[in-house]
């Protein structure tokens, strides 16, 4: 699938883990699963998904083992995520040990994306600002953390909005990077690539 498409569906499901939280901090629900939730979170995943296979034809975690292992363990903690959304919407808050195990991904998805994003930074691929756009998504989860400290927790309305804000613009970028990426200069190898070879 060319970066073009890929980089297209991104922007579909970029927005939506944004407007879930959005949704639920109107209706006070206290971030309860349901149906709609669900789609929402499925589609995000989907949408991050995209994206990522997208960084991988391009090569911009550049060519090393570790580079490429990193993308390789998002597409699966992603993948593994996103089987938990479609669980959590058909099946919300099911107390069994999958369900808890399958779960732990969105937050290593989260983590993942802060290696990723200094892999990217170091193989030079991406240019300008686009060169730092994974890292800024990688830091959406510390900074979320990081907001709901003063805001007593995760369901602060101001600290769940700027959660959602920062979820929605960064994860546009990203697909804007892919959408407008070039896979046909990953042919040509990053300094550090060449460096790692010999």
């Amino acid at each position: 699938m060319n970066n073009r498409l890929l980089g297209a569906l991104a922007m579909l499901g970029a927005p939506c883990l944004g407007l879930s939280m959005i949704r639920a901090l109107i209706l006070n629900d206290n971030f309860e699963s349901d149906l709609f939730g669900g789609v929402l979170s499925v589609l995000y995943m989907a949408g991050w998904l995209c994206s990522m296979v997208g960084l991988w034809n391009i090569r911009a975690t550049g060519d090393s083992r570790f580079g490429r292992a990193s993308l390789g363990v998002i597409f699966g903690s992603l993948t593994l995520a996103n089987v938990w959304n479609v669980y959590d919407a058909l099946v919300p808050n099911a107390n069994t040990f999958l369900y808890r195990a399958l779960d732990l991904n969105w937050p290593l998805s989260n983590l993942m994306m802060l290696v990723i994003g200094i892999a990217v930074i170091r193989a030079r691929r991406l240019t300008g600002w686009n060169r730092y756009i994974p890292l800024v998504v990688g830091l959406w989860l510390p900074f979320s953390i990081l907001v709901s400290i003063p805001g007593g927790g995760a369901q602060g309305t101001w600290a769940g909005s700027l959660s959602a804000v920062y979820s929605i613009i960064t994860w546009t970028l990203l697909a804007y990077v892919v959408y407008t990426s070039q896979p046909e200069l990953s042919l040509v190898p990053s300094q550090q690539d060449t460096d790692e070879i010999r």
